[in-house]
């Protein structure tokens, strides 16, 4: 910045020079081309400020300049980056200027249509708002199009929608445009979305909106076009086959309220006599303009009486193999007479008219509508009172015809009844009846997931005696939805009910959850259980005292469940709920004791059985290692007290008891004390290969956290103090070597006498070690090849 403010304004011919040189050697180069224009555009931007206003009309002289020459070299460069601001006035300005003289004529003269309407908005932001850029769109249409064939003859109305964009952008002259297109251009500019969006708004274009939807059927191209048409013939294919319900769905949609009464009754006439009809609309179009019935509400009438003629007839339904557009998940929908049998639940009718739309949706209710349906019935509940809707809701799912619809619909259609959980007689008069007749399995579900909405309200006693028998019930998924995690979603009944009613909920998990742990026959459910349990909530002394049995069960169910029971015990003990490690060193030391009695009446009799008590220590080992950097540093230390215990179990386990003492250290005398423990307790030649394997970890993330920390040279001392004073020179040798040696700021001196040290080791491996490795250090006198 101070070389573009200071230097610049003096070396305005050097730097000429270099750009002349650039462009004349390169000049097929938009690469070089477009550093130059963003480094020109740079300029007008970074001096707009400058106190010194020689200096500053200099640089913007020169900007000027190198930006006009590179549009004079190509026309078809564009800057990188962001546009330029308008915080930028003058520099906008300038540019807008050099644009209007020096670019869009040389793309209008080219025809180069793609060009210009990318350029609009690639320079400057919201340069609609410049008058000589606003002025120049405005002659664009007004006489470059209006006179030049060629330019209609490149001039694409859908291709080139961001021009007739930019030039309808200014509100104040918005109206006038948009009749300067429609009446002086073409009428064929009605079928862009901004001019359709604008006539609209205005009472000026209302006959010609009527005279384009008074038949009944689709708006199209043909209804646009005429003999003296000049910019048809350069419509895409898409266009030209385009078809509307009137005017474009989303302005529909947004602009409902602005149709007359004829105007909505025409649009009401085109959806459902023409566009549903249509074979090449798409099904994700025909819903949307379904979707436009529902604000059309001077026509409902209409609707409603072509509802009842139409009702058995099968609308034309795309398939999805033949949609062009992409798949989704409502681009695909198939029952599309589904959705429109539902349509008037949305309307804003009578409660007579609901109550006879409500009677007509039970006789056409089926499982592959029932989601539709139970929709639509929701929206009528919404729409009329209370009593009117349950009286006919409630005769018609205590009829025993209801049951004939099947479990499909009886499960959507149920699910309504969350809507009054105000009303707590439903609990008598609905659920328990319903519950009591043991109906199918995906009911019983069904009847739980509602049940626990009422949970606080009163009858709380048919409420419990139906949950618990919920918590033993032989079918999965009915014991699933007695957990918050069988739905992941605030709004769930237990969800909600967790934070509103803590002492409630801490009931509901002790009285119903924790049952679950002993359900009598499905292994699923307590494995469930044990993973989804609320245990926060639950009694933690009654928690323990099932993991411990668990952990040292040695029968199918403790096979399965003893690990997340387990977890369960070291989760406590992170939460400080269990004070001390006793537990675990508990269940470690009776699951140890069964090993005469079963790993020698098992092992090998196949893969499940083999040696299972060994398998189980190592896996509880295995899970401390993985989750010991979840504790704080004063537990890490207890933790030291396990080593024994698994030491005295198997000496085979070094390796992974070697990497938890590895992660609990907190300073090189706690790695000291580990490995001296090994030491002890194993034969020399493999505690040395332990050794080996231990070196390799003490540079990872996850081991001997306080390593990481250490600067070069406190890692050098480390490694001298295993050294010389502990005699461990293989545990830190690699570590030397690849985190130390390698350093460029290490005392090359230190290190050739660790190096002469090591070379002159007893041990065989550390001088083969040391003998063959070659530092990295080059001579100083040696020329830098760089």
């Amino acid at each position: 910045m101070r070389f573009n403010l200071e230097y610049l304004p003096n070396n305005i011919n050097s730097i000429q020079t270099i750009i002349d040189i650039a462009i004349n050697h390169l000049q097929q180069s938009s690469y070089t081309l477009k550093i130059i224009l963003n480094y020109g555009i740079f300029l007008l931007r970074s001096v707009e400020h400058h106190p010194n206003k020689q200096r500053k009309e200099i640089i913007q002289q020169f900007a000027k300049k190198i930006i006009k020459q590179c549009f004079s070299t190509s026309d078809n460069i564009r800057p990188d980056g962001t546009t330029l601001s308008k915080s930028y006035p003058e520099a906008c300005s300038i540019l807008a200027d050099i644009l209007i003289t020096d670019l869009f004529p040389i793309l209008i003269s080219k025809t180069m249509l793609d060009e210009l309407s990318n350029s609009l908005e690639s320079y400057i932001d919201e340069a609609w708002h410049l008058p000589q850029i606003d002025s120049f769109i405005n002659t664009f249409f007004t006489q470059s199009l209006l006179s030049s064939t060629k330019l209609q003859s490149s001039f694409q109305i859908d291709e080139h929608s961001s021009m007739i964009s930019f030039y309808l952008k200014n509100k104040s002259t918005r109206f006038e445009r948009v009749n300067q297109l429609i009446n002086k251009i073409d009428k064929i500019f009605f079928i862009n979305t901004n001019v359709q969006r604008i006539a609209l708004h205005s009472q000026k274009y209302k006959q010609l909106i009527d005279e384009l939807i008074q038949d009944n059927k689709c708006l199209t191209i043909d209804k646009l076009t005429n003999e003296q048409c000049k910019l048809s013939t350069v419509l895409s294919s898409k266009t030209k086959n385009l078809k509307l319900p009137g005017l474009y769905i989303n302005i529909l949609s947004s602009c409902y309220y602005l149709l007359t009464g004829k105007q909505q009754q025409h649009i009401t006439h085109i959806i459902l006599n023409d566009y549903l009809r249509d074979k090449d609309v798409s099904n994700l179009d025909k819903l949307k303009s379904l979707r436009i019935l529902r604000s059309l509400s001077s026509t409902y009438n209409e609707t409603l009486e072509w509802l009842q003629k139409n009702q058995d007839s099968q609308l034309v339904i795309k398939s999805s193999d033949e949609n062009s557009r992409p798949r989704s998940r409502i681009a695909i929908i198939h029952p599309l007479d589904d959705i429109i049998l539902c349509l008037p639940a949305t309307f804003d009718l009578t409660p007579e008219n609901f109550l006879k739309h409500f009677d007509l949706l039970k006789t056409k209710l089926n499982a592959s509508n029932a989601k539709f349906i139970s929709n639509a019935m929701l929206s009528i509940s919404i729409k009329i009172s209370d009593e009117i809707f349950l009286k006919s809701y409630l005769e018609f799912i205590r009829n025993e015809q209801f049951q004939k619809f099947g479990i499909t619909a009886n499960k959507e259609v149920l699910r309504l009844l969350i809507q009054y959980v105000y009303d707590s007689s439903l609990i008598i008069t609905v659920i328990k009846p319903l519950w009591d007749r043991h109906p199918h399995q995906d009911i019983r579900a069904c009847l739980i997931l509602i049940l626990l909405h009422f949970i606080g309200k009163s009858h709380s006693d048919i409420i419990w005696n139906i949950l618990e028998q919920a918590a033993y019930d032989e079918y999965f998924p009915v014991v699933q939805t007695l957990f918050a995690s069988y739905r992941a979603d605030s709004r769930w009944p237990l969800s909600k009910l967790r934070y509103s009613l803590k002492n409630l909920f801490e009931t509901f998990v002790n009285q119903i959850q924790f049952k679950i742990l002993d359900h009598p026959t499905l292994l699923e459910a307590r494995v469930y259980a044990w993973s989804y349990l609320e245990y926060d909530y639950c009694h933690t002394n009654e928690l323990i005292s099932k993991a411990q049995n668990l952990c040292i069960r040695f029968d199918k169910d403790g096979n399965v469940l003893w690990s997340n029971a387990f977890q369960k015990i070291i989760l406590f003990y992170k939460q400080n709920k269990i004070s001390s490690l006793d537990i675990i060193i508990d269940i470690i030391t009776k699951i140890m004791s069964y090993r005469d009695d079963i790993d020698t009446k098992q092992n090998a009799i196949n893969n499940q059985h083999d040696l299972p008590v060994y398998r189980r220590i190592q896996t509880i080992l295995t899970n401390l290692m993985f989750k010991i950097n979840e504790f704080n540093n004063e537990k890490k230390i207890h933790f030291r007290s396990l080593i024994p215990i698994f030491l005295q179990f198997d000496k085979v386990l070094t390796p992974l008891i070697g990497k938890l003492l590895m992660k609990i250290a907190q300073n090189k005398e706690d790695i000291e004390d580990g490995l001296k423990m090994l030491q002890d307790n194993l034969p020399e030649v493999y505690f040395e290969r332990i050794l080996i394997e231990l070196s390799s970890f003490l540079q990872k993330d996850d081991y001997c956290h306080f390593i990481k920390h250490l600067s070069v040279d406190e890692k050098f001392d480390l490694a001298q103090w295993f050294i010389m004073e502990k005699n461990r020179p293989l545990f830190v040798l690699d570590f030397l070597q690849d985190y130390v040696f390698n350093q460029a700021s290490i005392d090359r001196e230190k290190c050739q006498n660790i190096l002469r040290c090591l070379r002159q080791s007893k041990n065989l491996t550390v001088r083969e070690k040391a003998i063959n490795y070659n530092v990295p250090w080059k001579d100083d006198d040696v020329d830098n090849d760089d």
